[in-house]
């Protein structure tokens, strides 16, 4: 719901952040609210334009992005099941924003 490796910050407009949670409900996926980033990722710099946005992530049991941006960062370490679950959301997202 933010992220800053200095300052957080939060992402704008919550009603959007709850848009997202909705609509990973719909979706069947676990979406854990309230997570903030120490690291920052492409959304700040939209965020910070003042777009509606959101990262979805998946972390470790120590709330830390496993290989971000290290050399371990490669295909075979990815959780496929993660990424599909990610893909739901947004497709349930895009489908929510395009019938309002």
């Amino acid at each position: 719901e933010g992220e800053g490796p200095i300052v957080m910050e939060d992402y704008p407009d919550p009603a959007f952040r709850d848009q997202v949670a909705d609509a990973a409900q719909r979706a069947g996926v676990t979406l854990k609210r309230g997570a903030r980033a120490t690291s920052s990722t492409d959304s700040v710099l939209m965020a910070r334009a003042g777009y509606s946005v959101t990262t979805l992530v998946s972390y470790d049991h120590a709330k830390q992005l496993s290989n971000y941006h290290q050399m371990s960062d490669t295909a075979d370490n990815l959780d496929y099941d993660t990424v599909a679950e990610a893909l739901e959301v947004t497709l349930e997202v895009a489908s929510s924003l395009s019938r309002s």
